[in-house]
């Protein structure tokens, strides 16, 4: 017997799927209008909704005082004082935390997208962030040829109306700024992110096997033998690059932030380097009234434990020095960057108009005509002046460097002066045992075309001549320092220095 099926049970079935077809292209084209329409809203050519006047989206924007922005100025979920939802138990944003194995960090311990190895997307074909390369037309790149938001002429984002960047601005506040007056993350007493266990910055150091250190111990960043890409065709940091119109470098092809006629940010009220200016307080300078980074007493970053600079130490094989024993920029045999096609050190060269050789043809900082920041009330150079404390001068009354009893730096194994030392193959010695720059043979660059020493040589007009043409040290009229407060020469009195 045949089983009936009931009346309408196709119909009805047919109708429930056409419904549910129906219902799920709705749905689908409901998705599809609210993903085009968030879309529209987000766009600023377009002028979408969530974009404000200064183009930036509305929930994040400062000046329109954005939902996501907290009380202390920050996104809310990156903020650690107010507890964002981004930052996990160690300080740091969640997805860029190594102990938190954070998602956006790879097996080789970076960033992802910035790794090399792992074929990060941030990486464009030339070897540099996509962003940010001129070659590839980055949008970070503005017409200037600078990264756009900081560049001043474009009105940049980040810079302040100090003409500063803004979060780097103590004017402003800036909220890289710590209670100490440092950047936060590099500050050692807040316990900065990027100060390691040794008390350096983590990516830079060494003994943490520091990702910005090279196979050669260098920052991988600059480094000619892994082609770093801060290096320009020319060999030189590519944004100091006069030749390359390095971005750093101002219409007086001298460094735009320590340019006074520029009005330089790193300048100060007093005409000097802001950070290792004294009066200011300069963050480089330590409560010893010395560069902290140098600072011995300070246990500075930048001496090592034979107590010269970690860089230029030939025992600890610092990464200043080459294969011939001496300071690689300087060296001539290394095509050495410092050195101009002259021969001689580039920035003090006249021919090559070198940034610290002044209208009157001597250093800048050191003439006393320019006002030279170096040199002191007294008329003497700053740094080595007894009566203004200068560091340069020790306990004993001599220069720092150069005194046996404080072991200065300068001073070898044989007692003497380190660079012009024979038997320890003293820099400063050339190939005929002659003081290398006073050399004619090896065409020193303190001989001058006249066959005679150039400071000296009045033909020249030497630095060393005054304007009695006599040389300016043993000049009375002119008040030469080789003359006492008696009138006598200094070495030959006797009040001076006791009967002999």
């Amino acid at each position: 017997m045949k089983r009936r099926r009931p009346v309408g049970t196709a119909a009805t079935t047919s109708a429930a799927a056409r419904g549910a077809s129906s219902a799920a292209d709705s749905l689908e084209s409901t998705t599809t209008t609210s993903a085009a329409e968030r879309g529209r809203r987000c766009c600023k050519e377009g002028g979408g909704g969530s974009i404000c006047e200064h183009g930036r989206h509305r929930s994040a924007c400062k000046e329109c005082g954005g939902t996501g922005i907290c009380e202390h100025g920050r996104q809310r979920t990156y903020c650690k004082e107010c507890g964002g939802g981004s930052i996990c138990e160690h300080g740091r944003q969640r997805a860029y935390c190594k102990e938190c194995g954070g998602s956006g960090i790879c097996q080789h311990g970076r960033v992802r997208r910035s790794c090399r190895e792992c074929g990060g997307s941030a990486f464009c074909e030339h070897g540099r962030i996509r962003y940010r390369c001129k070659d590839c037309g980055g949008r970070g790149i503005c017409e200037h040829n600078r990264l756009r938001n900081i560049c001043r002429e474009c009105g940049g984002s980040s810079i302040c109306e100090h003409g500063r960047r803004r979060r780097i601005c103590k004017d402003c506040g800036g909220a890289s700024f710590c209670e100490h007056g440092r950047q936060r993350y590099a500050c050692k007493e807040c316990g900065g992110s990027s100060i390691c266990e040794h008390g350096r910055v983590r990516r830079h150091c060494k003994e943490c096997g520091g990702t910005g250190i090279c196979e050669h111990g260098r920052l991988r960043y600059f480094c000619k033998e892994c082609g770093g890409a801060g290096i320009c065709e020319h060999g030189r940091g590519r944004h100091h690059c006069k030749e390359c119109g390095g971005g750093s470098i101002c219409m007086h092809s001298r460094q735009r932030s320590t340019c006074k006629e520029c009005g330089g940010s790193g300048i100060c009220e007093h005409g000097r380097t802001r950070y290792t200016c004294k009066e200011c307080g300069g963050s480089a300078i330590c409560e010893h009234g010395r560069m902290r980074y140098s600072c011995k007493e300070c246990g500075g970053a930048g001496v090592c434990e034979h107590g010269r600079q970690r860089s230029k130490c030939k025992e600890c094989g610092g990464s200043g020095i080459c294969a011939h024993g001496r300071e690689r920029r300087f060296c001539k045999e290394c095509g050495g960057s410092a050195i101009c096609e002259h021969g001689r050190i580039r920035y003090s060269c006249k021919e090559c108009g070198g940034g610290s050789i002044c209208e009157h043809g001597r250093v800048r900082h050191s003439c006393k005509k320019c006002g030279g920041s170096g040199i002191c009330e007294h008329g003497r150079m700053r740094y080595y002046c007894k009566e203004c404390g200068g560091g340069g001068i020790c306990e004993h009354g001599r220069v720092r460097h150069s005194c046996k009893k404080c072991g200065g730096s300068g001073i070898c194994e044989h007692g003497r002066q380190r660079r012009y030392c024979k038997e320890c193959g003293g820099s400063g010695i050339c190939e005929h045992g002659r003081q290398r720059a006073y050399c004619k043979e090896c065409g020193g660059t303190g001989i001058c075309e006249h066959g005679r020493v150039r400071h000296s040589c009045k033909k020249c007009g030497g630095s060393g001549i005054c304007e009695h043409g006599r040389i300016r040290y043993y000049c009375k009229e002119c008040g030469g320092a080789a003359f006492c407060e008696h009138g006598r020469q200094r070495s030959k009195c006797k009040e001076c220095r006791g009967k002999v």
